[in-house]
């Protein structure tokens, strides 16, 4: 049996190669200096994340704020629209005839800036604890 021949496809002569002494200290102080260095990237980047963060949930919050203030004068403006039929229904159940025609307007006049006056009452926002801080900051 013959024996089995490859061609050989490099171009250049063989590289030799080199053997590299490095002394022990100076092997940990490459380590320490990458750690330093992966342990600054990594507190660069969780910085960037958190600051990120804390400003998407402050646009949001500022946002749902917002929406929140819309929503409630909705709601004030309908109520207060609302409220004027059924005034007029009770003055008109409780007024004589005669007194419904004089005194009807005069009811609704006096009654509907008390209901605006008790619609303006304050909105309160109960918050948890730990947010208060960044919330306080959206509305000052």
């Amino acid at each position: 049996m013959s024996m089995l021949k490859l061609e050989v496809f490099e171009t250049a002569g063989r590289v030799s190669s080199s053997t590299v002494v490095t002394d022990l200290g100076a092997m940990e102080e490459a380590r320490l200096a990458s750690y330093e260095q992966g342990y600054t990237a990594g507190w660069d980047d969780a910085s960037a994340s958190r600051a990120d963060d804390q400003s998407r949930v402050r646009a949001d919050l500022a946002r749902n704020l917002q929406t929140l203030s819309f929503t409630y004068h909705e709601a004030r403006m309908h109520v207060l629209r609302a409220i004027e039929p059924l005034l007029l229904e009770m003055v008109g159940r409780l007024l004589p005839e005669m007194a419904r025609e004089a005194l009807a307007p005069v009811v609704l006049e006096t009654l509907i800036p008390l209901a605006e006056q008790m619609a303006d009452a304050p909105v309160s926002l109960v918050l948890n604890p730990a947010a208060r801080p960044a919330v306080e900051a959206l509305l000052e």
